[in-house]
């Protein structure tokens, strides 16, 4: 009796603590998301090379519209730091791969996690099943696996 009188009190306690979060409304959307405006990779790809340089988070928030995370204010630091090193260089910038590796993040989560806890089967799940933006996916299972790959190895020396 004791354990069916827990079971409902977890199930009463879950389904009114999702209750509360099933709405989310945006509270600081500024006028660009309100707008519909085009999306990130179309905003950023305009910007010249010199000018996505010099952009601050601050200042990119602001144009897309959307709060950026941790992540990708380290991502938009990395893309810009390699944009400057082909600007001194004299090369000329792609804006539209840069733009694409700006908004997308260069790492996946859920392929580093597919290489990390199925090894090689993970890898190749990957291969086979991600379609989109198949070489951030293809790169980020094999450095799952190359963490796997690590802890094993290290295992077995210890």
């Amino acid at each position: 009796m004791r354990k069916l009188i827990i079971v409902l009190l977890a199930v009463v306690c879950s389904l009114s603590s999702n209750a509360a979060g099933i709405i989310s409304v945006p509270v600081d959307a500024t006028d660009n998301a309100k707008a519909g405006k085009a999306s990130t990779v179309e905003m950023l790809a305009q910007i010249d090379a010199k000018t996505f340089a010099a952009l601050t988070p601050a200042k990119f928030s602001e144009i897309t519209g959307q709060k950026m995370t941790f992540a990708q204010k380290v991502s938009l630091k990395i893309v810009q730091r390699e944009v400057k090193k082909e600007l001194k260089k004299g090369h000329d910038v792609n804006m539209m791969d840069v733009a694409k590796r700006a908004a997308g993040g260069s790492f996946n989560w859920g392929a580093a996690a597919l290489g990390f806890f199925l090894g090689l089967i993970g890898v190749l799940i990957v291969y086979l099943a991600f379609k989109n933006d198949k070489e951030t996916a293809r790169k980020s299972a094999w450095i799952g696996f190359a963490i796997w790959a690590a802890i094993v190895l290290i295992s077995y020396v210890l």
